[in-house]
C-alpha cells in the first residue's frame, strides 16, 4: 500500500508502519516534497517512490499533457540483491529505494553499512556517504531531517558563478489539492544590459514557452504543479543591472473560458525587484509567495558544465541537528534541467 497524491491527496492522519512501506513523491500529477517531509515529521518510518500514475497505461512513463497531469511521470528506483520478483518485493518493504520525475538517474544514501531505508544507531565517528548519478549535471544537493534541510551543496557556485549569466526561476502549487497547478503570465525586464540570449530549462510543453517581446523584456507562460521552471538570460554585463520579474497567478479552469482562467486568489500577482549587485552579492534572491511550496527566484548560474556524477561524505559536526529520538535523514538533488531525485531516509538515532 503506497499513499499518494493525485487528484486528491492521501491524509497522514492514518498510517499503518507495516503495510504503508513507502509514500509516492512525484508523478504525473505533479511533485510532493511537502507530503514526505510530513509523514517523516510525524515520525512515520516511509520511503520515497514515483509512478506515473496519468491513467493512460503507460507504466514508467507519461509524458506532461496541459490539464491536470501536468508533470512528467515518476520512477522508482530499487537497491535488489537480484533481478527478480522476491528480491526487487523486499527491497520495496525494506525502503531501499530512490525516486527520480522520470529520469533513469540514481541516489544513494548510506552511513557505512546501514543503508537508506534501514533503522540503526548512528556512529558519529562514520560520516554520511552519497552518491548520484545523472545526465544534465548536478545543480544542488541537499540532505533533510524529516521536514528540515540541514546541509546545501551548491553546484554552481563550486564550479563558479557567472558575471553575466542569471536565472529566474519558478515553482510549487496553488493549492495541495486536485486542480492545484500554479499557472504564470510574466514579464522580466532588464535595464542596465543587453539581453544577449535567452533559454528555457524545465518547461515541459510547447504550450509553455518565453519569447523576446522587445530589447529590454522577456515575456514568459508557463504551469507548474510542484515542480520548477526556469528561463536563463544571458546579458552584456551584471554590475549595473536591474531586474524586474512581474507575473500573474491563475488557476485551472474548469467551466467557463480558458482564456480568462480564475486568479490564483491568495496572490493574483507576484512581483520581484532586484540589482546585479545585490545579486553578485548574494548569489539569489527569493520571494517565497502564499500556495504549496510556492516560490519565485532570481539567482546567479554557472556557465560551466555541471558534473553528471558526484559522491560525497557529510561529517556530523556540519550538521544542525535539533534534540530528536530519532533522524529521518534523505538527500533530494535536482538537476540543471530541473529534474529530481529523493533518497528514502536513514533513520538514525543519536
Amino acid at each position: 500500500m503506497i499513499p499518494h497524491v493525485g487528484g486528491r491527496r492521501c491524509i497522514f492522519d492514518w498510517y499503518h508502519p507495516e503495510l504503508e512501506r513507502l509514500t509516492e513523491i512525484t508523478s504525473a500529477w505533479g511533485q510532493f516534497h511537502w507530503n514526505y517531509i510530513d509523514a517523516l515529521a510525524r515520525g512515520y518510518r516511509i520511503g520515497a517512490s514515483a509512478a506515473s500514475d496519468e491513467h493512460q497505461g503507460r507504466c514508467g512513463g507519461g509524458a506532461p499533457a496541459t490539464a491536470v497531469f501536468g508533470s512528467r511521470g515518476g520512477l522508482t528506483g530499487v537497491l535488489a540483491e537480484k533481478l527478480d520478483r522476491a528480491s526487487i518485493g523486499d527491497a520495496l518493504r525494506s525502503r531501499r529505494t530512490f525516486a527520480t520525475t522520470g529520469e533513469r538517474s540514481f541516489a544513494s544514501l548510506r552511513q557505512g553499512n546501514v543503508w537508506m531505508g534501514e533503522e540503526a544507531q548512528a556512529d558519529l565517528n562514520v560520516p554520511l556517504s552519497y552518491r548520484l548519478l545523472g545526465t544534465a549535471g548536478w545543480e544542488e544537493v541537499s540532505l533533510f531531517d524529516a521536514d528540515r534541510c540541514i546541509w546545501r551543496r551548491n553546484l554552481h557556485a563550486e564550479a563558479g558563478l557567472s558575471p553575466r549569466r542569471i536565472r529566474i526561476r519558478i515553482g510549487g502549487a496553488r493549492i495541495k489539492d486536485r486542480y492545484r497547478a500554479a499557472y504564470w503570465r510574466g514579464a522580466i525586464e532588464i535595464t542596465g544590459a543587453a539581453i544577449l540570449d535567452v533559454a528555457t530549462v524545465g518547461f515541459d510543453h510547447p504550450e509553455q514557452t518565453a519569447w523576446r517581446e522587445n530589447a529590454t523584456t522577456v515575456c514568459f507562460t508557463t504551469a507548474t504543479h510542484g515542480d520548477t521552471d526556469a528561463i536563463e538570460l544571458t546579458l552584456s554585463a551584471l554590475e549595473d543591472v536591474r531586474i524586474k520579474v512581474s507575473a500573474d497567478l491563475f488557476g485551472y479552469t474548469k467551466v467557463g473560458d480558458p482564456l480568462t482562467p480564475p486568479v490564483h486568489t491568495a496572490c493574483p500577482k507576484a512581483s520581484l525587484e532586484t540589482s546585479g549587485q545585490d545579486l553578485l552579492t548574494k548569489s539569489e534572491v527569493v520571494l517565497d509567495l502564499p500556495g504549496v511550496e510556492l516560490r519565485l527566484a532570481v539567482e546567479c548560474v554557472t556557465e560551466s558544465a555541471l558534473p553528471r556524477d558526484i559522491a560525497g561524505d557529510i561529517e556530523w559536526d556540519c550538521l544542525s541537528l535539533l534534540p530528536r529520538p530519532v533522524h529521518a535523514l534523505f538527500l533530494t538533488a535536482r538537476q540543471r534541467d530541473q529534474s529530481r531525485v529523493w533518497t528514502s531516509p536513514l533513520f538514525l538515532a543519536v
